[in-house]
């Protein structure tokens, strides 16, 4: 039940908020579920989840722009099929990646911590004083 009841938060979170490429960050979650309940019923909760959003919302849009629409949807199109990318600025790709690193450097450091130290335990024969390491830096 538990990963079932994650799938369709995760999902209906992800549509509902408007920010569908929320989604890309819901893989491991994904990928968990799949292994937890099977490929099918993972896609089905989490696609019956999102198809719900989406519905709401398109109710929702109906009613304050007096036609349907589907904002998630014009929002993927705009970023991704001709929409005016000039009218928020240009970047090079390093830009994100560097603006990551100033803005939330301990966020984005101290989990590479954590995935060495889980690395380090999984081929480890000393688990319990690797695992320890591993949970000290997956906390921090």
């Amino acid at each position: 039940a538990r990963p079932r009841r994650a799938l369709v938060i995760a999902s209906f979170g992800c549509v509902a908020a408007g920010w569908p490429f929320a989604g890309i960050a819901m893989v491991p979650l994904g990928l968990w579920g799949c292994a937890s309940v099977g490929i099918r019923p993972a896609v089905l909760w989490t696609l019956s989840a999102a198809a719900l959003a989406l519905v709401l919302g398109a109710w929702a849009d109906r009613g304050h722009y007096e036609r349907w629409v589907l904002a998630p949807l014009n929002l993927v199109r705009y970023n991704f099929a001709g929409g005016d990318s000039t009218l928020y600025g240009v970047e090079p790709f390093h830009f994100y990646w560097k603006n990551l690193l100033l803005n939330f450097a301990p966020a984005v450091v101290v989990p590479l911590f954590g995935a060495f130290f889980s690395a380090c335990n999984a081929l480890s024969a000393r688990r319990v004083e690797c695992s320890a390491r591993s949970r000290a830096w997956y906390l921090a």
